[in-house]
């Protein structure tokens, strides 16, 4: 493995740690939140939050958030994906990965 994979695997790992942490936290506030809402400690306008972010994830336009929208949103990030695009010396092993996948046409 050369410089660039490494440091690719300690981004990876470095990414992976970070998101992990993120969606737990955030699971632990949604967690807090609903346990003070059922202790009635606080109340939360849930028509306001949904009015509030409607705008965001109503991405078709209807005014319902449904699996269309969900289904849209991730099309969109396999999109922006999809679309990486790198320095040539820094693409060699994803180009010696494409050489040796691309089918070879036979000889006429």
């Amino acid at each position: 493995m050369g410089m660039s994979g490494a440091a690719g695997l300690a981004v990876g790992a470095a990414l992976k740690r970070v998101s992990r942490t993120i969606a737990a936290a955030a699971g632990v506030v949604i967690i807090a939140v609903q346990v003070l809402v059922w202790q009635d400690f606080i109340v939360v306008k849930w028509d306001n939050v949904e009015s509030k972010l409607k705008p965001y994830l109503d991405v078709d336009g209807d005014g319902i958030i449904t699996e269309k929208d969900a289904q849209h949103v991730l099309e969109g990030g396999m999109g922006v994906l999809s679309q990486v695009r790198c320095w040539p010396a820094r693409c060699t092993m994803l180009t010696h990965v494409s050489l040796l996948s691309t089918p070879k046409r036979p000889n006429k």
